[in-house]
């Protein structure tokens, strides 16, 4: 497995960017002392492992669903009772903590974003400068295309709750 830095990349930095934005306080700048920024985060009760606060002194991290103590089927039962669509389970295309399970239901049920999970599995193959092995995105080491997903995976996923609801290690 190499390095994860899809939440900070993709999440982290593009939140604390827009917060800058938001408050006229350019990139490298201090933050004014007086200021600071309240930030609600999702995690449920599920998930209270992985509360954490923030590295920025201006931010101050809340976490509703827990003080609510709110757990995911919650979550779901609430959305439910007022009406709103159950939302899928979020993930990267290419994310590699993939359950056989789910790439199957993205292979039968989501054929474009499995194809273009096929094509980036392809391009990786022959790793990077610093990494001379070949890359894969499933655990077998395998090329996606000629993998035959179970529905049901039996397999131990140690790493779930790591990528759950498309939070990767936050």
């Amino acid at each position: 497995m190499l390095l994860r830095q899809c939440t900070n990349d993709y999440k982290i930095q593009i939140i604390r960017k827009k917060i800058r934005e938001l408050c006229n306080v350019g990139y490298k700048k201090r933050f004014p002392k007086d200021k600071y920024v309240e930030q609600w985060i999702g995690i449920s009760t599920d998930e209270i492992s992985r509360m954490k606060p923030s590295q920025d002194k201006y931010i101050l991290n809340r976490f509703p669903l827990i003080e609510m103590k709110m757990s995911r089927q919650d979550c779901l039962y609430w959305l439910e009772k007022n009406n709103f669509a159950l939302p899928e389970k979020s993930a990267c295309i290419i994310c590699p903590f993939h359950s056989d399970k789910y790439w199957h239901h993205m292979k039968t049920e989501k054929p474009e974003e499995f194809e273009s999970a096929v094509s980036f599995d392809k391009k990786i193959r022959n790793g990077t400068a610093k990494i001379k092995d070949n890359l894969f995105l499933h655990r077998s080491c395998k090329p996606l295309d000629e993998i035959q997903f179970l529905k049901v995976d039996n397999q131990l996923d140690m790493f779930s709750h790591l990528c759950d609801g498309g939070v990767c290690g936050v």
